[in-house]
C-alpha cells in the first residue's frame, strides 16, 4: 500500500514510517523539517514541502494513496510546551490532506489526535462528546469535526488519541526532555502540579494499531479510538525517575493549587473489540532502558561542523575577500621567513598562493592573487636594497610576474570553465524538469480523461452494463427484497440520499411508506395523502415523472410513478435535490431506473397472486410458516440496515378458524401490514406492522381487544 504520513512529523512519524515499511509499504512524507528526514529506505520518499507549495498537489495526482495520517500536535511535546503553536494541525494542513483524500479517492484517513480533548474529565469515553478545556482543546475539538464533516461525505476516518508517548526514538516527548535534564540539572523544574494526571503510551504500541487499522477491512465513515495505559501523577513519575537519578530534585510550581488524587479511567472498547489491542509496554519496566539510552552521550562534532558549514554558507561573499586577502599576507610572511625574493629556491610560496586561489575561486581571483603576489615580490625586493632598474631591464627577473599571471589565468579559467558547465548542466536540468512538469500534467489530463471515458463505457452509472446490473439486483420474486435493494439501485445510482419508496392502498387515496434513506434529513410522512400533492398526481396518473421545477412548497423535488397496467400502485420520491441535479439527464436517468424497479415489482405481484394457495392459508391472507419465515427475514434485514421498522404483534387464536381470525382482525390493520404464522399448527399468529412506532401499538392493540382478541406486544421475534 502507498501511505502519505503528514502533519507533525518530529514525533511519532519515524516510528510509525519504520514500522510500515517493514510491512513492506511504500512511505511518502511531506515535511520541511522533521525527524522522519532521517528515514533512509527504498520504498521511503520525502518531499520538502508543505501546503501552500506550488506543486504541493502534484503529490497526490502523482501518487495513487491507499491511507492518510495526519499526526496532530501533542500538549504534552515538550516542557517548553507553547499552547498557541497549533502549526501542524491548523485547518489548512488539515483540510487539505482531508480533501484531497476525498477527491483522489483514499480508502482510509486516520488522525492521531490527543486526550487532551477531554480536558480534566476523570472518564474518557470514545462514544461521549468531548468537553475540551483551554484553547488546545478547542483546536482538538475543531480538527476531529472537520474531519467528521468529510465522513459524512463517504471518507473512512479513524481518530485515535493518546496520551504521552515515550520510546527510545522519541526525542521530543516530555519523559526524554526530563531525563535530559536530569542528566545535567541537580534541579528540575515540572510544570505541572505534582497530582496532576498524566497517561503514558509506548509509541509502538501506537504503531501496532495504526498497522491493524491500515491491513483490515475498514469501516463506514467515522471512529473513535482511545488508547491509554496506566494512570499514574507526575509525583509519582518524579519518584520513579528519582530511583535512577539520585542526586536530583524535581520542583513543582508553587502558584498551582494541589488536587485531590482520583483515578481517571481511560475506556478502551473499539480497538480492542475490532482488532484485539493490547498495550505490550509498561512505563515503569521500560523506564530503565530508556533512561540508560537517553543518556548516552552524544557526539558534539556533527553539530559544531553543522553550525560552521551554515555559517559559511550564509556568509560566503565576505569569506572570499577574506582568504584571499589573509593567503597574500600569509604568502608574504612566509617568504620573509624563508628569505626568499623573486628567485626560485626550492619552492615558491606565492605560486602556490596564487594557484591555490585561482583553482578555488576562479579567474578574477587569480588574477587578483597574481597581482598581490607580484605587488610581495616587490616589497621584497625593495626591502633588500636592489635597484629597480635592474628589475625591470633584466627580463629573466621578469619570468616568476609572468609565470603568476599565468598560472592565476590558467587555474582561474579551468574553475570557471567547470563552473559554467555545472551551471549550464543545472539549466538544462531545470529546464528538462519544466518540460516533464509540462508533460506530467499533460499525461494526468489525458488519463483522467481516459479513466473517465472508461468508465462511462464500462462502469458509469449510465451505461449499458451497469444497467444490466441494476436489472439483475432488482430479479427478485419478493416485494420487500426488491424494495429494499431499489433503494440501494436509486442512492447509489442518483448520488442522493433523500428518496423513499411509497406503496399506493388499493383505494388509490393513500401512499404507505415502504423503505426510506438512513440518512434523510427531512421528516416524511409514513402515510402520505395523495390530495395534498395534487400538482403531481395529474402527471403521475399519466404514467409520467413530476420534477418540481415550479419549487412548490413542501412538495419534493421528484417523483416517479409505479403503474400496473393504468393504476397507480406505488411511487418513488426523491425529497431533496441539489440544484445541479434539475437537469434533463439526471430526469431521464431517474425514469429507466424507475421504470426497472416498476417491471420487478409488477413481475413479483403476479407471482404472488400465481403462487396465492401456496403462499397464503386458505380463505385469508395469513403467510404459512415458510413465507412468513422469509418475509420477517428481509423485513428485519431491512431494520437493521435502518431503512424501515416495523413493531410485532401476537394474537392469539382462541380456538377459532384461521379464516375468522383474520376476517377480524383484517380491520385494525393496514394492506401493508404482514400476518402470518410459525408453526403449521400453531396457536397464534404475529403481525408485523410495517413503519410503525412503538407509541403506536397500544392503540393498535386497543382495536384489537374491541375485535375480541388479546394481543401480545414483542420487541424481537426469535427464529429457530
Amino acid at each position: 500500500m502507498d501511505i502519505f504520513i503528514t502533519g507533525n512529523l518530529n514525533t511519532c512519524a519515524p516510528a510509525l514510517a519504520e514500522a510500515l515499511l517493514a510491512d513492506g509499504h511504500h512511505i511518502v512524507a511531506s515535511t520541511k523539517e522533521g525527524a522522519i528526514k532521517n528515514v533512509s529506505h527504498k520504498h521511503f520518499v520525502a518531499y520538502d514541502m508543505t501546503v501552500g507549495d506550488p506543486l504541493y498537489a502534484e503529490i497526490f495526482t502523482s501518487h495513487s494513496f491507499d491511507a492518510i495520517i495526519h499526526i496532530t500536535d501533542q500538549a504534552g511535546l515538550a516542557l517548553n510546551l507553547d499552547e498557541e503553536n497549533t502549526e501542524h494541525i491548523n485547518t489548512a494542513m488539515l483540510e487539505s490532506a482531508l480533501y484531497f483524500s476525498k477527491k483522489t479517492g483514499v480508502e482510509k484517513f486516520i488522525l492521531i489526535s490527543s486526550i487532551d480533548i477531554f480536558g480534566t474529565a476523570s472518564e474518557i469515553n470514545e462514544d461521549e462528546p468531548p468537553q475540551p478545556k483551554g484553547p488546545w482543546g478547542q483546536v482538538l475539538l475543531n480538527a476531529e469535526r472537520l474531519c467528521g464533516v468529510y465522513a459524512d461525505k463517504d471518507l473512512s476516518v479513524s481518530i485515535i488519541r493518546i496520551p504521552l508517548l515515550y520510546g527510545p526514538e522519541e526525542n521530543f516527548s516530555i519523559l526524554s526532555d526530563l531525563i535530559r535534564q536530569s542528566q545535567k540539572k541537580k534541579n528540575v523544574p515540572i510544570p505541572f502540579g505534582q497530582h496532576t494526571h498524566c497517561n503514558f503510551l509506548h509509541v509502538s504500541d501506537l504503531t501496532s494499531l495504526v498497522r491493524s487499522i491500515i491491513e483490515g477491512n475498514g469501516h463506514e465513515k467515522l471512529l473513535n479510538f482511545n488508547l491509554g495505559t496506566e494512570d499514574i501523577n507526575y509525583s509519582f513519575l518524579s519518584q520513579q525517575l528519582n530511583i535512577y537519578f539520585p542526586k536530583v530534585t524535581y520542583q513543582f510550581p508553587e502558584k498551582i493549587e494541589p488536587q485531590k488524587t482520583t483515578n481517571r479511567k481511560i475506556t478502551v472498547n473499539n480497538a480492542v473489540q475490532l482488532y484485539d489491542w493490547k498495550p505490550q509496554h509498561s512505563l515503569i519496566e521500560d523506564l530503565p532502558s530508556l533512561a540508560a539510552d537517553i543518556s548516552k552521550p552524544t557526539d558534539a562534532w556533527p553539530a559544531f561542523s553543522r553550525i560552521l558549514s551554515a555559517f559559511a554558507s550564509k556568509f560566503r561573499p565576505f569569506l572570499v575577500w577574506m582568504e584571499v586577502t589573509f593567503g597574500a599576507f600569509l604568502m608574504h610572511m612566509v617568504t620573509l621567513w624563508t628569505n626568499t625574493i623573486i628567485e626560485f629556491k626550492v619552492i615558491d610560496y606565492r605560486l602556490i598562493y596564487v594557484v591555490l586561489i585561482g583553482s578555488i575561486h576562479g579567474l578574477l581571483f587569480g588574477i587578483i592573487a597574481a597581482i598581490l603576489a607580484a605587488a610581495s615580490a616587490v616589497i621584497s625586493w625593495n626591502n633588500i636594497g636592489l635597484d629597480f632598474a635592474l628589475l625591470i631591464y633584466n627580463v629573466e627577473n621578469w619570468i616568476p610576474f609572468t609565470v603568476y599571471f599565468l598560472a592565476g589565468a590558467v587555474t582561474g579559467y579551468l574553475h570557471d570553465k567547470q563552473k559554467n558547465d555545472l551551471q549550464f548542466e543545472k539549466n538544462q536540468t531545470a529546464l528538462i524538469h519544466e518540460k516533464y512538469s509540462f508533460l506530467y500534467s499533460l499525461y494526468n489530463e489525458i488519463s483522467t480523461i481516459k479513466n473517465r471515458l472508461r468508465e462511462q463505457l464500462v462502469g458509469y452509472r449510465d451505461s449499458f452494463g451497469r444497467f444490466f446490473r441494476v436489472a439483475n439486483e432488482l430479479n427478485e420474486l419478493d416485494e420487500d427484497n426488491i424494495f429494499f435493494k431499489a433503494l440501494e439501485v436509486l442512492e447509489d445510482l442518483m448520488k442522493n440520499n433523500q428518496i423513499a419508496i411509497y406503496s399506493i392502498e388499493s383505494s388509490g387515496h393513500y401512499g404507505r411508506l415502504q423503505v426510506s434513506s438512513k440518512s434523510l434529513t427531512r421528516d416524511i410522512p409514513k402515510s402520505m395523502r395523495l390530495d395534498d400533492y395534487s400538482e403531481a398526481v395529474t402527471v403521475l396518473r399519466g404514467g409520467d415523472v413530476f420534477q418540481n421545477k415550479d419549487l412548490i412548497a413542501n412538495y419534493p423535488s421528484y417523483i416517479a410513478p409505479i403503474m400496473n397496467t393504468s393504476d397507480l400502485i406505488g411511487l418513488v420520491i426523491i425529497w431533496e435535490a441539489n440544484f445541479e441535479q434539475f437537469n434533463m439527464y439526471y430526469y431521464n436517468l431517474f425514469k429507466v431506473i424507475t421504470g426497472l424497479i416498476q417491471s420487478a415489482l409488477v413481475r413479483a405481484a403476479t407471482f404472488e397472486n400465481a403462487r396465492f394457495e401456496q403462499l397464503f392459508l386458505p380463505g385469508t391472507r395469513i403467510m404459512r410458516p415458510e413465507s412468513f419465515r422469509q418475509t420477517f427475514a428481509i423485513r428485519n434485514k431491512m431494520r437493521r440496515n435502518k431503512v424501515s421498522e416495523f413493531q410485532i404483534l401476537r394474537i392469539l387464536r382462541e380456538g377459532q378458524a384461521w379464516e375468522t381470525v383474520y376476517e377480524k382482525i383484517s380491520s385494525s390493520i393496514r394492506s401493508e401490514d404482514v400476518v402470518g404464522i410459525l408453526e403449521d399448527e400453531a396457536d397464534a399468529c404475529f403481525i408485523i406492522l410495517s413503519n410503525a412506532a412503538a407509541e403506536n401499538v397500544g392503540m393498535i392493540q386497543d382495536r384489537m381487544k374491541n375485535n375480541g382478541f388479546r394481543s401480545e406486544h414483542i420487541a424481537e421475534l426469535e427464529m429457530d
